[in-house]
């Protein structure tokens, strides 16, 4: 009966209560408000300085890729009388020609360059 009274007195569970209280501050403490602002006005510095650097690429790249194709100039006529008879000896007789395949040209040179940057499929 000793032993079983001791067993009995081994498995009562404990009384026990929990004093602890919250620390004061806490985290909030670490991170005071003054210095949340601060790194919320440091991101917002570095998004317009972001947004301003890339506008600085695009303006920067728009200029140094900027084709402009002028068809419309003329070419210079070279009249020369032959027998009575004005000639044009110049590149303006063949304009009409120029207008109609310069398009064609572009796309061309253009795909070419395309390629020779961006290489081919071959490793």
């Amino acid at each position: 009966n000793k032993l079983l009274e001791k067993i009995e007195e081994n498995t009562e569970p404990e009384k026990f209560n929990f004093s602890a209280g919250r620390k004061q501050g806490g985290l909030n403490g670490v991170f005071t408000d003054a210095d949340i602002q601060q790194v919320k006005t440091e991101i917002e510095e570095k998004r317009t300085e972001l947004t301003d650097y890339l506008e600085t690429i695009k303006t920067e790249s728009a200029t140094l890729f900027d084709i402009d194709p002028n068809l419309s100039s003329d070419y210079e006529e070279r009249l020369k009388t032959i027998k009575g008879v004005e000639v044009d000896l110049g590149v303006s007789r063949f304009s009409n020609f120029f207008k109609l395949i310069a398009p064609a040209i572009l796309l061309a040179a253009t795909l070419t360059g395309l390629y020779i940057l961006l290489g081919s499929n071959r490793e």
